[in-house]
């Protein structure tokens, strides 16, 4: 019994030696559509080909995308749901997932299997919650101020010959007005000059008209 006992807990001291262990960021948030995860991972030995997973919920019914690689390369492509770009990192695997809108706010699990050397092992992250903030359509600041720029700068070009046709109706205006002016004091002059006609008398008694 005692030797039952004895092998038990060298078997699991020995697979305790041999654990992998995955350890997540409890919060990440993401920006312009992506966010960057990383899951950190440690063991008794540096594995050499590994298998990582990434899992949309605790439940792991939702896999994301996942890859095996030989952990001797530093960057990797995954297959899945949504694309995804892997990082490597002595203890650590980066993931920065692409294509992520406001509705993608979940918690993500990572799961890392030790491919080679033996023994297989498995280790699970405790899960992080990813937030994607959702994006606004307004234009951003340094467009708008771009934009107001140009509405600026138009608005200058415009100004000056908006002014410049004002004045020359004013002066058209003036013009006619004052041509309207000395025409009607000519015609007045012109009148002035002629002698005013004596009015017609009529002499009743020789018949004929009296210009007298």
């Amino acid at each position: 019994m005692m030797t039952i006992g004895l092998i038990s807990l060298i078997s699991l001291w020995l697979h305790a030696g041999w654990a992998l262990h995955v350890y997540q960021p409890y919060r990440v948030v993401g920006k312009g559509k992506e966010a960057t995860l990383r899951c950190f991972y440690q063991t008794k030995d540096q594995p050499e080909e590994v298998q990582f997973t990434l899992y949309r919920g605790m439940d792991r019914k939702q896999e994301v995308c996942y890859s095996s690689f030989n952990t001797s390369q530093s960057l990797f492509e995954t297959h899945g749901q949504v694309r995804c770009r892997g990082h490597i990192q002595p203890g650590s695997v980066d993931i920065t997932i692409s294509g992520l809108v406001g509705h993608d706010t979940d918690l993500y699990q990572c799961v890392i299997e030790v491919l080679y050397p033996p023994p297989y092992l498995l280790g699970l992250g405790n899960g992080t919650l990813l937030y994607i903030p959702e994006e606004l359509d307004c234009p951003e600041p340094a467009e708008k101020f771009l934009a107001d720029r140009q509405e600026t700068s138009e608005a200058a070009c415009i100004l000056p010959w908006a002014i410049f046709a004002f004045i020359i109706i004013i002066i058209i205006i003036i013009t006619a007005v004052g041509y309207k002016v000395l025409t009607m004091k000519y015609r007045r002059r012109e009148f002035i000059g002629i002698p005013p006609v004596p009015p017609k008398k009529l002499d009743c008694k020789n018949g004929y008209e009296n210009f007298l």
